[in-house]
């Protein structure tokens, strides 16, 4: 007869493989999924906001440099800088072709309602001071650039 024990012939015990931490659950996915779409969205919105304050801090200090010799000459050059400011404030509309009645009505349009009472008849004296000698003062015209400058949206 065989002495052998009944426990002689288990087998060792094996301890299961450890738990793998990938693939992850699928919420764990979606909220990555989430953060990283949030964060891309964020990136683009700060980087416009971003370029468009440097375009304001570049008309600002543009502004400032114009030399007051002439009021036609200081009316040219502000409505130069401000066909420059509004063309990268707006890249989809052909800014260079506006003259006259719809440059005025564009200028306008892009600013808020409260300034637009103000801003019509400034922006009639700087169109009407590309052409004429004196019908507004640097002062006037230099605040009405500034205003647009900071205010159009």
């Amino acid at each position: 007869m065989n002495n052998h024990s009944p426990l002689s012939l288990l087998k060792d015990i094996h301890a299961p493989e450890a738990v793998s931490g990938w693939p992850p659950a699928p919420a764990w996915l979606i909220l990555i999924s989430v953060i990283i779409i949030f964060f891309i969205i964020l990136s683009y919105f700060l980087k416009k906001y971003y370029n468009k304050q440097k375009i304001k801090s570049y008309g600002l200090s543009s502004l400032h440099d114009i030399p007051q010799h002439s009021n036609s000459h200081y009316a040219k050059e502000c409505n130069a800088l401000l066909k420059r400011v509004a063309h990268y404030y707006f890249p989809e509309q052909n800014i260079k072709i506006l003259s006259e009645k719809k440059w005025h009505d564009f200028l306008i349009s892009k600013l808020p309602k409260k300034h637009h009472k103000f801003a019509t008849v400034q922006a009639n004296y700087l169109i009407t001071s590309l052409y004429q000698a004196k019908t507004i003062s640097n002062i006037e015209l230099k605040q009405f650039v500034h205003l647009w400058i900071k205010e159009c949206r």
